[in-house]
């Protein structure tokens, strides 16, 4: 693999990599925003649970991002 082909797939997988963080950062914080605040109604509760789930999605679509870039 050249070496230009070689740093645009590194830089295309940091960027991932802080993307994937970055939402399973924001979705442990709905889990733990859930748990710690017994005011929540329930409407609050599903869209914070629904939040959740779209960010470990999108966590897990830059990991597979990545994961089918090193295969090739």
């Amino acid at each position: 693999m050249s070496l230009e082909k070689e740093i645009d797939k590194t830089g295309k997988n940091v960027r991932d990599t802080i993307n994937e963080v970055k939402h399973r950062t924001e979705a442990e914080t709905e889990k733990l925003n859930r748990e710690s605040d017994p005011t929540m109604s329930q409407g609050e509760r599903a869209r914070s649970a629904l939040n959740e789930t779209k960010h470990n999605i999108q966590a897990d679509i830059d990991k597979g991002k990545r994961d089918i870039r090193s295969k090739t």
